[in-house]
């Protein structure tokens, strides 16, 4: 049986960074973070463990061929280099986001002809979304592997409604356009992974995974340190606030 190929499909702020590192836990598993990221400088990620792959422009940049310069073929290359043969490794996947797949649609056509798994990964709590969001720009900083403090996320209740139904028309539309793709799906909901971080769900009659196996101690107390609490406090003015940790 040949290597397994899939991607974590999701919408920013739904836990998949836990994710990537809990499955790169295993030994037979590879998955890279964001690799079609848009404007930026540098050549490879900065995560620990993927030093071995360029992001898709300067990979590009330093491939040779005229195709290179046109999508989709330059876009099918990379995923071909993505994907490609690594010993000792039984799966290969990547973290994809809702907006880049509408930037690089051309990508399901490559998920289509090669039959690749998709682990869409859902937080259903979009207010929870919303609040990691605002505390993000309160932070300026997306991912923090030591434990945070509270900061005070003010929410402007005028579009807050118009955000939650607009999160949901989203998650509806990745589940739809997958669902029925015929290819290998399954949907891990971000609330019952934390709550149970047992990955049932990898096992190989949905994505072809190796075996499951129990999410190591550090993983899963780790998170939950960091797992964000919000809590109401007085309205002001026209906004709600609340504390986010």
């Amino acid at each position: 049986m040949g290597i397994t190929k899939f991607i974590i499909f999701n919408n920013q702020r739904s836990g998949s960074t836990w994710l990537v590192d809990m499955l790169n836990s295993h030994p037979e598993i590879i998955v890279y973070s964001e690799l079609f990221l848009r404007n930026v400088k540098k050549d490879k990620p900065t995560l620990i463990g993927e030093k071995d792959i360029f992001l898709r422009k300067a990979y590009l940049k330093k491939s040779k061929g005229i195709f290179n310069r046109f999508r989709p073929f330059s876009c099918f290359r990379y995923l071909g280099y993505i994907y490609s043969v690594k010993k000792s490794v039984n799966a290969i996947g990547f973290k994809l986001l809702y907006d880049q797949f509408l930037y690089f649609p051309e990508i399901l056509v490559y998920l289509l002809l090669n039959k690749i798994s998709v682990v869409h990964l859902i937080r259903s709590n979009i207010l929870d979304v919303i609040l990691s969001r605002e505390a993000v720009s309160i932070r300026r900083s997306f991912h923090s592997f030591d434990n945070v403090g509270k900061v005070q996320v003010n929410l402007n209740t005028s579009n807050l409604l118009n955000k939650l139904r607009r999160g949901d028309r989203r998650i509806k539309l990745a589940k739809r356009l997958f669902s029925g793709s015929g290819l290998p799906y399954i949907e891990v909901e971000y609330e019952e992974l934390i709550s149970n971080p047992l990955l049932t769900y990898t096992k190989p009659r949905y994505t072809n995974l190796p075996a499951t196996w129990k999410c190591p101690k550090r993983f899963r107390s780790a998170h939950r340190q960091r797992t964000r609490t919000a809590r109401r406090a007085p309205n002001r003015s026209s906004s709600t606030g609340y504390h986010s940790r």
